[in-house]
């Protein structure tokens, strides 16, 4: 059975059974702060589980696209690796918010997986668990659908408390929770695992594919058990897993739909379609992730849901690159996805082409600097492992007669091993990390062969073939697929020690060399065996913050190696940077008043005042009977003209009255679906529950609000009239003060188009045309063509807000009557808040007034401060104090220049001498700009200088490097400026006469001038 067959009759054996097909809901969860992104079926309907949302049906049954990619649930470090982990994924589920419970629950899936006219699965292939103290539920699988007994698994608390089990399901800490029935399918002896409970069940012999919720108990904060008093069901079936077992596959990779994405990636990566690549996994899972991501609305970004969806893009151009892959080609499986899964999700197709343009910028984006990063990465494990190694060797000296073997830090921070025959004839040998790259690059050009000619050995070779051999076998001993019998004699290498030898000791001096040697490598191969090798924190970090490796990016390279990560060490440099990069993700049901009483009747579309008598109060989140004067709490009633904040617009604010009684209402906010509460302070006298009361809003507050609520809805269509239809709300904000919102555009708004959104929107306002509301069935709204605005969740009856032809919207919030009384419309910023989300803050009435009176005082205060004589003549003015202001900067820098020329002359005076050369080095007072200027006058005056001078400015260092013409071919400038560089987390080059660079650890520069001595003089040597 086809994926997309199994997903239809999955909803429409559910809706035979009396359940509403309800429409997957997006990946980013509406008016829900604890979830990063919805990753499971049940999150549309927590409010409905929580009793803060009534819905028209009490059975429903969906195909929930999830995401687990963030925050608590992340499989992202397992995709493609195992047989099931995914980043996006489709649960199917049927739902009863308090109308059927267990019976039904356990037949309908029973049913459905073994009726020859749905699933026909096997009995005998199937199993159940159940909590162990849930009878109820054992009875039930065993006396009425007649699973045997030794098929029914009770699992107990096996996560170290009361009800904490695999088999007991909490929202949270407190609120609904309840036993779980899971069923297995058993694949078959021939794969390794066994049933749940046992000591193999992590194998992957039996599976879940089916899980029942009971919601039967609500905890409170002393943990007891209360029943709820209307049960309900929360059931999810894995489409992939099932999927998997119909098609007669153990992995979810093998089903038809994973195996043309899979062949796409292959295709597009330019290797052989094989099920055992992890790379083409990755890939395959990776691009349904971000697709269905962007089409939700989601960007790559650096924070929160963007950040997320940067890091699966990233991963899945890493695992390209890796599989040879260096153009960019993620962006190209796009239609294959669409081709997959497009007649399901109408969004994909609908997006497709700002999914392809958003994943084709951030790829083109990222590998600028793959390569680069990768490099990095390379660099520095390699300096990890060669430190390592010495630092073992220094442990463990290794010492007999013919031998011994330490190791110690040189000046550059890198260790070195030193190998010391027991021969005052042989010279020590120095094998440190340069020696080391050196070999690996010769190793590589030489395909591993090393030859070895017996006359370059006897004039010495400077260790270059030793270097090579000992790479050889340190390579295999942090296991890079060498032999290690290949790596201890290939090609004599390690007999080059003998070079080191006088002509007529040749042979002694090179047996016992070779023996110690031989006796050294044991060790270090049962040393490697157990050796952890340890990456930096602050080279992870660079790794992100330079070269945009997220973390588990790098994690996931390290894995391959086999390499650990110092992640203490990553979360301290990262410090707020990672911070808002996860969302909580445990549900909290206790941030609602407990409140269980009658709905309230809002009459704030037609009154500003309303008589109302007090159904509770809240003193804290504690009902109590009274509020007394200087008391802080909430207020509910039975009718209410203050409007609960929604929809982006902010509560109301005004008073609640008693006589003498006054209660001044801060906020307002829905405690329910249909409950007002009134937030604020008793400020005279007291209320008590039962007073008839009079409930007055701010009416200019209000006023305020509805101009910019309704100007809202004018901007959002004139923006999609000017920049296009992918514009979509991505958040907003509606005060008295100003209307702020959030759109999806992947650029900055030119100031052009800002001018004609402004012009549209006031000419709406002009043309003064009624707002009309009304309200109707969700399918009649959908045929007027009107927008849902601002996210909000709806019932089977919405209001829609009708402003002539110029907008049509799904909203609640409260707005004028007529377009004219907006007044004066105008935006006073834009600016992008994530990538490819663009923030836009827009004032009306008098506020817009107000400004545009104050920037009328700014032109007349600049006019006089510049001395023009009209508003004309301002910007010809301000361009000439401009130009005057940047010639006397030229001028200034000119002759700073000069007298630093003239002061760095006299540093040859003090020149330290090395015999072939006259050694500059110093730190100066100077703009960057004038090192050059420095070094090269200073070089012209000696043919054998060699100039390093260096300036700190802003918290960073310049460097530049200068060496006379004649001593080139022995010392480069390049090459002097890298080396310093590289010390203070920098780089640089240039010529072998000239070069610059600069570097940001500034703290370190001291002690990096001190080493070029000793570089230079061995260069020299």
């Amino acid at each position: 059975m086809k994926t997309a067959e199994l997903r239809q009759k999955f909803l429409k054996f559910f809706e035979s059974k009396g359940h509403q097909i309800v429409a997957s809901s997006s990946l980013v969860p509406h008016d829900d702060p604890t979830l990063l992104f919805t990753n499971a079926g049940m999150n549309q309907f927590k409010d409905v589980f929580l009793g803060f949302d009534k819905r028209p049906y009490n059975r429903a049954t969906t195909a929930q696209k999830c995401v687990r990619a963030g925050g608590k649930h992340n499989d992202l470090e397992n995709v493609g690796y195992t047989a099931r982990h995914h980043t996006f994924f489709e649960m199917m589920g049927n739902f009863s918010f308090g109308d059927y419970f267990k019976h039904d629950a356990i037949k309908f899936a029973w049913e459905f997986l073994t009726s020859p006219e749905w699933l026909n699965l096997p009995k005998e292939k199937l199993l159940a668990t159940v909590y162990a103290e849930d009878d109820e539920a054992y009875n039930i699988w065993l006396n009425e659908i007649g699973l045997p007994a030794e098929k029914i698994i009770r699992i107990g608390d096996n996560k170290g408390e009361r009800y904490a089990s695999d088999n007991f399901w909490q929202m949270g800490d407190t609120g609904p929770c309840g036993p779980c029935t899971e069923i297995f399918y058993d694949h078959g002896e021939h794969i390794w695992g066994g049933p749940p409970g046992s000591a193999e069940e992590d194998g992957d012999r039996f599976i879940e594919i089916w899980n029942n919720v009971f919601m039967q108990f609500n905890r409170d904060e002393a943990g007891n058990m209360n029943p709820l008093p209307k049960p309900s069901v929360d059931t999810g079936m894995g489409l992939e897993r099932m999927a998997a077992v119909l098609q007669h596959v153990n992995s979810n990779y093998e089903i038809d739909l994973f195996e043309n994405l899979l062949k796409a990636a292959a295709r597009e990566t330019g290797v052989a379609f094989s099920m055992d690549i992890p790379s083409l996994k990755v890939i395959a899972d990776h691009i349904r992730a971000c697709s269905f991501l962007i089409a939700d609305g989601v960007m790559p970004g650096n924070e929160g849901r963007g950040y997320v969806l940067r890091r699966i893009i990233r991963r899945a151009v890493r695992h390209g690159y890796k599989l040879g892959q260096k153009n960019a080609f993620f962006y190209k499986l796009v239609p294959d996805l669409v081709k997959e899964m497009g007649d399901a999700y109408p969004e994909l197709k609908e997006k497709q082409a700002q999914i392809t343009e958003a994943l084709k910028n951030e790829e083109t984006r990222f590998g600028q600097t793959l390569e680069t990063g990768l490099k990095l990465f390379e660099d520095e494990l390699s300096k990890v492992q060669f430190n390592a190694l010495c630092k073992h060797v220094s442990e463990n000296i290794y010492s007999n007669e013919t031998m011994s073997v330490t190791s110690a830090l040189n000046t550059n921070g890198t260790w070195e091993l030193l190998f010391s025959p027991k021969s005052s004839k042989i010279t020590p040998i120095k094998f440190n990390y340069e020696n080391w790259k050196n070999a690996e690059q010769y190793l590589t050009e030489n395909k591993g062969q090393i030859t070895v000619d017996k006359n370059i050995l006897v004039d010495g070779m400077k260790g270059a073939a030793i270097s090579a051999g000992i790479t050889l076998f340190i390579n295999a001993f942090f296991d890079k697929n060498i032999p290690l019998g290949t790596a201890a004699v290939t090609g004599g290498a390690l007999k080059a020690g003998a070079g080191y030898v006088e002509k007529n000791q040749l042979e002694l001096e090179k047996n016992n060399f070779i023996k110690g040697l031989e006796l050294l490598i044991p060790q270090l191969v049962e040393r490697g065996n157990t050796q952890k090798i340890t990456l930096a924190g602050e080279v992870i970090f660079k790794l992100y913050d330079t070269y945009g490796f997220p973390y588990d990016l790098t994690a996931d390279m390290a894995r391959e190696l086999s390499i650990e990560l110092d992640e203490d060490g990553f979360n301290r440099e990262m410090e707020a940077q990672r911070a808002r990069a996860r969302a909580a993700q445990n549900f909290k049901a206790d941030t609602q008043l407990a409140y269980e009483g009658q709905d309230t009747e809002f009459t704030g579309y037609t009154e500003r005042q309303t008589e109302a008598k007090i159904l509770a109060l809240y003193k804290g989140s504690e009902p109590v009977e009274e509020l007394a004067e200087g008391d802080s709490g909430a207020v509910v009633l039975d009718r209410t003209p203050f409007y609960a904040e929604s929809g982006g617009q902010i509560g109301d604010v005004g008073y609640i009255s008693a006589g003498g009684n006054r209660f001044e209402v801060r906020d307002t906010q829905k405690i329910k679906a249909a409950v007002h509460g009134q937030f604020g302070i008793v400020v005279s006298g007291r209320l008590k529950v039962g007073d008839s009361i009079t409930a007055e809003i701010d009416n200019d507050v209000r006023n305020a609000n509805m101009r910019n609520h309704s100007a809202t809805h004018l901007m959002h269509q004139a923006l999609r009239d000017v920049l296009g239809s992918h514009v979509e709300q991505k958040g907003s904000l509606v005060t008295a003060e100003v209307t702020r919102f959030d759109i999806s555009h992947p650029q900055a708004v030119s100031a052009e188009e800002i001018a004609e959104v402004e012009r549209r929107v006031n000419a709406a306002i002009l043309a003064n045309v009624e707002v009309k509301a009304a309200l109707m069935s969700m399918e009649d709204a959908q045929k007027t063509g009107a927008m849902m605005l601002f996210g909000e969740k709806y019932g089977d009856e919405v209001r829609v807000l009708k402003m002539g032809d110029f907008s049509t919207e799904l909203c609640g919030g409260t707005h004028v009557s007529r377009t004219g009384d907006i007044g004066l419309f105008k935006i006073i910023s834009e600016g992008g808040i994530a990538a490819g989300v663009r923030r836009v803050e827009a004032i009306t009435g008098l506020n817009a007034l107000k400004w545009a009176q104050n920037q009328e005082r700014l032109v007349r205060d600049i006019i006089g401060e510049v001395k023009a004589q009209t508003e004309k003549d301002v910007l010809a003015k301000i361009q000439a104090h401009a130009a005057q202001s940047k010639a006397l900067e030229k001028e200034l820098a000119k002759a700073k220049a000069e007298l630093a020329v003239h002061a760095g002359a006299k540093l040859l005076d003090n020149a330290k001498d090395l015999g072939a050369a006259k050694l500059v080095v110093a730190q100066i007072d100077a703009e960057a700009g004038a090192l050059r200027d420095i070094v090269t006058d200073l070089t012209g005056k000696s043919d054998n200088a060699v100039i390093l001078l260096a300036a700190v400015n802003d918290g960073k260092a310049s460097l530049c490097a200068g060496v006379s013409k004649p001593l080139t071919a022995k010392v480069k400038a390049g090459d002097l400026v890298k080396f310093v560089a590289e010390q203070i987390g920098g780089k640089g080059g240039g010529r072998p006469d000239l070069a610059q660079a600069g570097g940001t650890e500034v703290d370190k520069l001291p002690e990096a001038l001190d080493s070029v001595a000793d570089w230079v003089g061995g260069k020299l040597a």
